[in-house]
Formats: structure tokens, sequence, C-alpha cells
């Protein structure tokens, strides 16, 4: 069996007017325990790229990824045939069931692409 490790997540959304006076916050802490890790680190993805599967390295289940785009992708997961959804920046996905298969389209641009996925 794989060694546990413990993932904590912090995570602070502040939304502030034009005065710098924060108008909402909110702040998301949670700490799980996994067995598997794996760090995509960042790798540019050429132009027009479709359905480039982020290889989870073996991970059956991913229930924790972050994934950080420079330009627009469309995200689809588990298969290549969903229509997917945009992302552009950091998002962070969570999944009780387990992610098993990550696939991004590329736009006009080649993308740098970064991947933290934690699961079983």
């Amino acid at each position: 069996m794989a060694e546990e490790r413990t993932v904590e997540v912090q995570l602070t959304v502040t939304v502030k007017d034009e005065s710098n006076v924060a108008q909402a916050k909110r702040v998301v802490l949670a700490t799980t325990t996994h067995d598997q890790a794996v760090a995509l680190f960042p790798q540019q993805i050429p132009a027009g790229q479709v359905n480039k599967e982020l290889v989870l390295g073996g991970m059956t289940g991913a229930k924790w990824v972050v994934l950080e785009t420079d330009f627009e992708v469309t995200v689809k997961l588990n298969q290549d045939t969903d229509d997917g959804f945009p992302v552009k920046g950091v998002m962070l996905i969570q999944s009780e069931s387990g992610i098993t298969a990550i696939f991004v389209t590329t736009g006009v641009n080649p993308t740098c692409v970064e991947l933290l996925a934690i699961g079983d």
C-alpha cells in the first residue's frame, strides 16, 4: 500500500469594490488524506491540440485536481467525448467518485499547462 499523504487546501476569495474595500470574502479550508499525488510541471501544449490527455501517472481516481493554464483551454473529464468546459487561470476541481482522465483542447495559442492531482 502506498504511503498516505495529508492534503491541505486553503483558498481565500475576496471581492473588492473600486476603492479596494472588501465587499465579500470566503475562506475555504479542507484537510483530507490520500495515497497518491501527481505533479505535472508546466508543459507547453501546441496551439490547435485536440483532446491532449494529461497523464495522471497511474492514478485511478483523482479526488482533487488543481489545473493552471496561461490561455483558455477546453477541459474534459474522464472521457474525451464530452462537451467540456473552458478554463483559463487556476481551477480547483473536486470529485467524490474520482477523475480517471483529463483532456485539454488548446486554442490559437500554445498554452502552458500545470497540474496537481491527488487521489487514490
